[in-house]
């Protein structure tokens, strides 16, 4: 059985249609890595701040009592 022209235009085809799947896999990863990255550092920012509000809030009162 021989492969004529258009078989081989269709197994090239395919390859390269792999190949950018797999290059659109690896960019839509590391996106999807960005952004859980960019989540953690806001949630911990988010943390933070409510530790200095609770901190605030504590000092806050500390005053109130002594007046």
């Amino acid at each position: 059985m021989k492969a004529n022209a258009q078989d081989i235009n269709k197994i090239t085809n395919l390859r390269e249609l792999r190949m950018k799947r797999m290059l659109l896999r690896s960019q839509i990863k590391s996106k999807e890595d960005e952004l859980k990255h960019n989540y953690q550092l806001i949630a911990g920012k988010i943390k933070s701040a409510g530790k200095i509000f609770s901190y605030v809030k504590f000092v806050k009162n500390i005053f109130k009592r002594k007046t």
